[in-house]
């Protein structure tokens, strides 16, 4: 089973999103452990439903308005994130994968 990795784990029942660098999630759709980043265990079992390939410049409200930590529903703010996880690869004008999954 793939492992989705969290710097901050912050989820609400049902839909969640989450941004991704890279083309590793494009097209995944299945389970997936959810994990703490530097964490010993799985924190919960999660279904990812929907991946959608798009440039972070062009990320919309209704793209991250699920976003699974509520401080990233502002596309300033999840920047700020993505440049904190990725470092330097991070680029606004660089594909990212929106990942849909749900959290019961």
């Amino acid at each position: 089973m793939r492992k989705l990795y969290f710097k901050y784990p912050e989820f609400h029942k049902g839909a969640n999103v989450t941004v991704r660098l890279g083309p590793k999630w494009e097209g995944y759709t299945g389970l997936v452990e959810i994990w703490k980043t530097g964490g010993d265990f799985p924190l919960r079992i999660a279904k990812v439903t929907k991946t959608e390939v798009k440039k972070f410049a062009d990320l919309t409200v209704e793209d991250i308005i699920s976003e699974h930590d509520p401080n990233c529903t502002n596309q300033e703010y999840l920047a700020i994130v993505m440049r904190e996880v990725y470092g330097k690869e991070f680029d606004e004008e660089k594909n990212i994968v929106i990942v849909t999954f749900v959290v019961e």
